[in-house]
């Protein structure tokens, strides 16, 4: 379907004539022109007639798609399937030809692709050569210190591939998102990126042993993420017995721990569950090596 005949489905269905959408935003004869040929319209006109529809852009681009994957997004799903089913022949095979298309387009979101999945080859051992490690992280950070705009792509680039990043650099990055309010942004909503950002966070400053950072981190969980996501209150729980973990606290710390994990397992998530074991279980032998692991 066209747009503009898209747009004319939207209106007819939700009963408004051509003069009554168009009112206040542009000349009825702008609106007749889009829907019978096509004609070029701006796009807040657009968009102005979108929002008197309560219809969003996502939801219009949806329809207007029949939500079919365009090319990126099926070359990224294709990524997500094969790391997944562990097919590491698949991801070499993918990771060579995001970097053709790359250098064919010149868009950075093939190279985006490319980049971390190079890097996760690289950590599980499929990659031995290091020598491109370094231009990935010129790239990728010229690539965001130079926008100051960042939206769903950027972020999720940094998400993605925080762990190349210093602490100073990720918490200078989540305070000026702070700065904006992001997290009541209807992108960091609608997409969860602000409450990826901050467990990706977290995660990896405890991999680096940084308990600072981690109850940074923690302070903007609790205080920005709406806490009607029962995810996210578990991942708290958890994070706050990690956190007691490293202070010394090991049997609040480690009940803290059990019963989110118990929690995890009676939603169903026993494999996220024993994955979060595990990292609880390095902390606490690297603090005390005669504790028992946990279950």
């Amino acid at each position: 379907m066209e747009a503009n005949q898209l747009l004319k489905k939207l209106r007819t269905e939700r009963n408004f004539s051509q003069r009554k959408l168009a009112a206040d935003i542009s000349e009825r004869s702008t609106l007749a022109s889009f829907e019978q040929k096509g004609h070029r319209i701006a796009f807040d006109t657009l968009y102005k007639y979108l929002d008197r529809l309560n219809v969003t852009l996502e939801e219009f681009e949806y329809h207007l798609t029949n939500n079919q994957l365009n090319e990126k997004k099926q070359l990224s799903k294709q990524f997500h399937t094969a790391y997944y089913q562990h097919d590491f022949d698949q991801l070499a095979c993918l990771i060579e030809a995001s970097k053709g298309l790359y250098q064919e387009t010149q868009d950075f979101y093939y190279y985006l692709l490319y980049s971390q999945y190079y890097l996760i080859l690289m950590k599980k051992g499929q990659i031995h050569t290091t020598d491109e490690i370094e231009r990935i992280e010129t790239s990728i950070k010229d690539y965001l210190n130079r926008i100051e705009t960042w939206g769903k792509f950027e972020i999720t680039i940094f998400v993605n591939l925080m762990f190349l990043f210093t602490d100073e650099y990720i918490l200078f990055q989540i305070e000026q998102l702070n700065k904006q309010e992001f997290y009541n942004n209807l992108l960091s909503l609608n997409y969860h990126i602000y409450s990826k950002l901050l467990t990706n966070a977290a995660f990896l400053f405890i991999d680096r042993k940084q308990i600072d950072q981690l109850e940074q981190i923690l302070f903007y969980m609790t205080k920005n993420i709406p806490l009607d996501n029962d995810r996210i209150r578990l991942m708290i729980r958890y994070f706050e017995g990690i956190s007691a973990l490293f202070h010394g606290e090991i049997d609040s710390g480690k009940q803290t721990i059990t019963r989110s994990l118990e929690v995890l397992r009676f939603l169903g998530q026993s494999a996220y569950a024993n994955e979060l074991s595990d990292l609880a279980t390095s902390v606490l032998l690297a603090i005390v090596p005669t504790e028992e692991p946990f279950g």
